[in-house]
């Protein structure tokens, strides 16, 4: 049965971050760019020490998952919504629709497509990002 898991991640400047990680049915984890940030951090690279206890929960251990916080949108980690980021998501929305098969980060609603919700959301996220505060 999932269910989410809630984690801690440290930066390497001690910056604290909290993560929910939804397991699946036998109660793995998934994937770490799946993983939900539960309050706005600074984006950046947070390290996970987890590990499972004997009953089969996840305690902090000593299992390290680096996982990088960005900005909505930036698909290949640089740190930023670009052109680069652009043509990924297009790439991507492409394939979906000639049936080359689905990239979950292009999901952002994660409802199992890539559609005109998730092209305003990718929109939205380039222009907040590009917004001066």
């Amino acid at each position: 049965m999932p269910s989410d898991i809630p984690l801690s991640g440290y930066s390497p400047s001690k910056a604290v971050a909290n993560f929910t990680a939804r397991t699946d049915n036998w109660g793995d984890l998934p994937p770490t760019y799946l993983w939900t940030p539960t309050e706005s951090k600074d984006i950046g690279v947070y390290n996970i020490w987890i590990d499972r206890d004997n009953s089969g929960n996840y305690t902090e251990g000593d299992l390290i998952n680096a996982l990088p916080v960005m900005y909505l949108g930036d698909f290949d980690g640089d740190f930023d919504v670009d052109y680069d980021d652009i043509v990924y998501f297009v790439d991507a929305y492409i394939k979906y629709w000639s049936g080359q098969g689905k990239d979950p980060a292009c999901d952002f609603d994660k409802d199992g497509d890539i559609d005109y919700d998730d092209i305003l959301t990718f929109v939205s996220a380039y222009i907040d990002y590009w917004t001066p505060p």
